[in-house]
């Protein structure tokens, strides 16, 4: 008991010591990491999108922010109105693969790196539709 009683003094002793070493170090970060509320900043396409969806009235849902956004981006019609998927894309791939699992021709589907709008008619492409 005496050898068990001196190992448990040591382990807690221990991880006290690193919760101290641990918490000195991410002190400072935490004014980064967590600036504003957020975990981190806009991306360039973040900014972007949300602007153009305050303008047009669209919902923007709350898992649009949990990862960086892409140039790509679905538009969808609900019951209250247009609403973002909350997902964008890097590539048209995706956003094909996507629409065929998930998709309806009623989607809008712009590109906001170039300003168009893109349109999918079931296949395995994407067309230009028009400018916004």
């Amino acid at each position: 008991t005496q050898v068990a009683r001196r190992l448990a003094g040591t382990v807690t002793h221990g991880l006290c010591r690193f919760a101290r070493i641990l918490a000195h170090v991410l002190l400072p970060l935490s004014g980064v990491l967590c600036a504003k509320g957020r975990y981190m900043p806009k991306s360039k396409y973040q900014e972007i999108i949300e602007e153009w969806c305050q303008t047009k009235s669209v919902t923007i849902p709350t898992g649009f922010y949990r990862h960086t956004a892409g140039h790509l981006a679905i538009i969808k019609p609900t019951d209250s109105g247009l609403q973002l998927v909350a997902t964008t894309w890097t590539v048209k791939a995706d956003v094909i693969s996507y629409l065929l699992n998930y998709g309806s021709n009623a989607y809008m589907i712009l590109d906001f790196k170039v300003r168009k709008e893109l349109d999918w008619k079931g296949g395995k492409t994407l067309s230009i539709k028009g400018s916004f």
